[in-house]
Formats: structure tokens, C-alpha cells, sequence
């Protein structure tokens, strides 16, 4: 309330970003942007997960535009939030930001973060901690932007139920608003986040998922709805495009270090979306949008790879007697076959190679029909982001990823390398038994051993269209890996049979060397990233947009 009257927040979130300048703009590009935000009709700015640069404050003061400010304190999980080391720095944080900006008229309320795991009981603490800290310096509200929709467990804490929503199911969103807002009828609630990336250049009309039309079509029916239900405010996520630190696979962009979810480009220029938000807060006619004649193009090179792997299989099995033949004995009587190789009965190395390449071609195209169906989801983003540190990597991956040609052939060549290494796996250990195993035997036990990965080429015929969802992507991911774990039981088997060891033992020491090399895999990923941490924080928001 201001002056006794109920004030809507109309806002936005601004990073300080700029092309030519960087995040040190001038005094000049400062205010073109506070002045294209006000023009917009906005009463109020986010300043983007950091305290800005005083001149804007100072900008916001003469424009009469509110300010929620906060500390850099983003995407945090428990285990980190609540050391002692880090509420101290926060604390350090807020101290500097309050001392500097409490004297602005415009400042609103004091953030303490942004999307940290809320949703743990542990989180109270620094919650608590830092509320305490911030009214011992200033009497404004305290707030945090929260990502846990249905599990936050530390809102009762601060002074604003404030809630960042990224939905694009529109009945999921709906959903979502009504439960946030149904909840936390004690105090102003407001949602700090609402927003939707675009493809540059793009104006195929709304019909396309990533043209400019779209995204103003989701400012416009989003913030209808936040109107109907009496939030106390909203903030569309962002002003304008920024650079980010890492490659972000999601958007189909030349750049990948380019963000383009403002509602004006990098350089200013406005987009339908910007003329949108101008029209619903300042009350004036809504610009028309084009609709477009867009329909999602489904890549044929996985249907047709998979029909092409299965006539190709089927003409082999049926000309040929003998890989007939083994192909039988292999699948429905696999001691036998792994006791002829250890005999050194006549298998082929043409044959074995043939069915490897039919096996890797075959999780080439199921991996890489995951991945490129996959290539939107912003959690397999997160999960990649996690595990490859090194950026040109994560660029490299992200282009085979969204092609759809290059994906297959990688993760074939990846799934055939795969195949060599453990070859030469089964080789080196067999040094320490007592019989002689020649490499023609391991490549033998280890191709043929995968033989059941072949029951995935009907799948990758029809994969691009049953996987439209992360969910349907997760069941499909642990058919594949059931398939692949009843190959692994096979290899030990095999591998049993031609060292002419007990299959207990053989698998005691296959689980043994697979937990150190897991094990090592995690101390070093937690050490150097505390992953085990954001693992549980990603599970969290993943239990909070159920």
C-alpha cells in the first residue's frame, strides 16, 4: 500500500547487460534503459539476482519506479546455504547493499536470494538468520524469489510470498498461480518470474514456439490470468537479452552464450512483446499478433535409420544361415554360444562386425533420438551444464545434439567406441587367468553379449514421437538401460565361460570394479562441484512442478 491505496506492481526484471559495453554501461545506455521501462508503463523493476550500479537507483528515484533489490545469491543448495562460512558472506552482502542503497525512496524490499533450495526444512535457518540480520538494518520487507511451487517450506519466514513460474502448459501455469496464491493469503504475494526465450529473427507468428509472436502471446495471456487472480504484482523475466557464463542448449540460436528471453534484443530493439506489456499496463489496445502457419517438423532420419537397421537385420537373418544360426543360439541359448567361442568354434570377424555396427548404428539412433527430442528441456540442460565444466564441449554437444543427421552418426561412432574399449577390457583381465583368450574370443563375448540391444529398433522407429515430454523421455531412457544392464549380465556370463571362472565371482569383481570407478567418478564431481548437493536440490524442484 502506498499512501493508503493499493499499489499493483507492473514490473520487470533487468539484467546489466549490454552489447558494446558489457555489464559497465555508461551513464547514458543506463538511463535509455530505465526510460524505455518506464515508457513501457512499469511502476516497478527487479534488479536481476545482484544489487546494480548506484546510477540506477538514483534513475529509479527520478522516474518513480519501485525497486526490489537483491543479493547474488542464486540457484543455492541447502547443504551450501546454511554453512556458517556462506551465511556469513550473505550477511557481509546484504550489510554493503542495505548501507548503500536504504537511503533511495525507491528501493521496496530487500531480496536474499533467488531460487535456493526452499524447500528443505535445513533452509529456515539461513532464511531466519538473514530476515533477522536485514531488520536489524532496515524496517523495509524481506523477501526471496522462490522456485518450490508446492513444497517451500520457508515463506512464513520473509514478508513477501514471491514465486518464480516457468510452465508452459498453460493449464499446469493455471494451476500452479492458483495453489501460490491460495496459500499465502497472509501477506502480498507476487510473482518475481514469468517469462519465454525466442529465436532471433523469428516471426513466423505464434503458431511457432519460438517466435517474437509467441512470446508476446504468453506475456498477454499469462498476465491476464495473474490479473483474475489478484496477485499483488508481477514481474516479467527479462528487459533484455544478456550473455551468460555457460552455452545454454534450450535455444535454437546461433549464440549459444546469448539468453533471448527479453522482451527487448541485446542491442534495444523491441520486440512485439515489449508493445504488448505497454498496451496491459497502461490499459490501451493490445497490438494484433499473427498467428503463422507453423507445424513441428519431425526428423525422418530416425524413423527411417530405424526401419533401414530393421530390413537390413531381417534380410541378414533370413539369407544367412549361419548368422541365423548363431543369432539363435546367442539369444536363446547363450552358454552354449559362449562355450563355442571359448572352443574357438568358427565365428566370423566379419560377423561379429557386422552385428556391431548394427548394434551401435541401433543406440546411436536411440541416444541421439533422446537427446534431439530432449534438446528443450531446461533440467537435461541443468544435468549437462553439471557434468561437462568444459565449454567448448558443451557447444560441441549442443550442435550434434540439435542435429538430427549428426546425432545419429556421434552417438553410433561413440556406441562402436564403447564397444572396443570394453573389448580391450575383457583382454587385459584375461592376463590373469589361466587359460589363453585371444582378442578375436573378447570382441566375440563382448558384441555378442549386446545382442538385445537389436529389440531397441522398433523403438527407434517410432522414438521421436512417443518421447514429447521429459516424463515419457525418463521412461524410455530406463527401457534402454534395462536393455543394455541385461547385456552387461550377459557379458559377465560370457566372460565367466571363456576365463573359466565361477560367474559369482567374475560378477563380484565387475560390481567391485564398477563402484570404484563410480565412486571415484562422484568424489571427484562432489569435490569439485559439490554435485551430490545439487543432485538433491534438482530432485526437489523437480517434486516442487509436479
Amino acid at each position: 500500500y502506498l499512501n493508503g491505496r493499493r499499489v499493483v506492481l507492473k514490473g520487470i526484471s533487468r539484467h546489466e547487460d549490454h552489447p558494446r559495453f558489457g555489464n559497465a554501461l555508461s551513464y547514458e545506455e543506463m538511463e535509455r534503459d530505465i526510460i524505455l521501462i518506464k515508457s513501457m508503463g512499469a511502476n516497478a523493476v527487479r534488479l536481476g539476482h545482484y544489487p546494480a550500479h548506484p546510477y540506477i537507483l538514483n534513475l529509479c528515484d527520478r522516474y518513480v519506479l519501485f525497486v526490489l533489490e537483491e543479493i547474488p545469491v542464486w540457484n543455492v543448495p541447502v547443504d551450501i546455504l546454511t554453512t556458517e562460512r556462506y551465511i556469513s558472506l550473505a550477511k557481509d552482502y546484504v550489510s554493503e547493499m542495505i548501507t548503500r542503497d536504504k537511503n533511495h525512496p525507491s528501493v521496496l524490499a530487500w531480496g536474499i536470494g533467488n531460487e535456493f533450495d526452499s524447500a528443505d526444512e535445513e533452509a529456515r535457518k539461513y532464511v531466519k538468520e538473514l530476515v533477522k540480520f536485514v531488520k536489524s538494518i532496515d524496517n523495509r520487507p524481506v523477501y526471496y524469489a522462490s522456485r518450490m511451487i508446492k513444497n517451500d517450506v520457508c515463506v512464513d519466514l520473509v514478508d513477501l510470498a514471491c514465486v518464480n513460474v516457468y510452465i508452459d502448459d498453460f493449464e499446469k501455469f493455471t494451476e500452479s498461480i492458483e495453489y501460490w496464491r491460495s496459500k499465502y493469503r497472509d501477506k502480498p504475494v507476487i510473482i518475481t518470474e514469468y517469462g519465454k526465450a525466442v529465436q532471433i529473427g523469428n516471426r513466423n507468428g505464434y503458431s511457432d514456439p519460438f517466435s517474437y509472436e509467441s512470446q508476446a502471446k504468453y506475456m498477454l495471456e499469462r498476465y491476464r490470468l495473474i490479473q483474475e487472480m489478484n496477485y499483488d504484482g508481477s514481474f516479467v523475466w527479462v528487459f533484455a537479452d544478456w550473455r551468460g557464463e555457460r552455452p545454454v542448449m534450450t535455444l535454437p540460436n546461433q549464440d549459444l552464450y546469448l539468453y533471448t528471453m527479453g522482451v527487448v534484443s541485446y542491442d534495444r530493439e523491441k520486440r512485439p512483446a515489449y508493445e504488448v506489456l505497454k498496451a496491459l499496463y497502461t490499459d490501451g489496445k493490445v497490438p494484433t499478433l499473427a498467428i503463422g502457419d507453423y507445424s513441428e517438423s519431425i526428423p525422418a532420419i530416425y524413423t527411417v535409420a530405424g526401419i533401414v537397421l530393421l530390413l537390413f537385420l531381417s534380410y541378414i537373418y533370413y539369407s544367412y544361415r549361419w548368422f541365423r544360426e548363431n543369432f539363435n543360439r546367442a539369444t536363446f541359448r547363450p552358454y552354449n554360444f559362449f562355450a563355442d567361442v571359448r572352443d574357438q568354434y568358427m565365428i566370423s570377424f566379419g560377423q561379429t562386425s557386422l552385428l556391431a555396427l548394427i548394434i551401435s548404428t541401433t543406440l546411436g539412433v536411440f541416444i541421439g533420438g533422446v537427446l534431439n527430442r530432449l534438446k528443450q528441456n531446461e533440467f537435461l540442460d541443468y544435468i549437462l551444464t553439471h557434468l561437462i565444466f568444459i565449454d567448448w564441449l558443451k557447444v560441441k554437444l549442443i550442435s550434434m545434439i540439435w542435429n538430427p543427421v549428426a546425432s545419429v552418426l556421434y552417438c553410433s561412432l561413440f556406441s562402436f567406441v564403447l564397444i572396443l574399449l570394453l573389448t580391450f577390457v575383457v583382454q587385459i583381465f584375461s592376463a590373469f587367468v589361466r587359460v589363453k583368450v585371444f582378442l578375436n574370443d573378447s570382441y566375440s563375448i563382448v558384441v555378442w553379449s549386446f545382442l538385445p540391444v537389436i529389440f531397441l529398433i522398433p523403438i527407434d522407429i517410432v522414438l521421436y514421437r512417443v518421447i514429447g515430454n521429459f516424463e515419457a523421455g525418463i521412461m524410455i531412457v530406463l527401457l534402454g538401460l534395462i536393455i543394455i544392464l541385461i547385456s552387461f549380465v550377459r557379458l559377465i556370463k560370457g566372460i565367466s565361460i571363456i576365463y573359466e571362472v565361477s560367474q559369482l565371482r567374475v560378477s563380484l569383481f565387475s560390481l567391485g570394479l564398477i563402484l570404484i570407478l563410480l565412486s571415484a567418478f562422484l568424489i571427484f564431481y562432489d569435490f569439485k562441484f559439490s554435485s551430490l548437493a545439487y543432485l538433491k536440490f534438482l530432485l526437489n524442484i523437480l517434486n516442487s512442478v509436479k
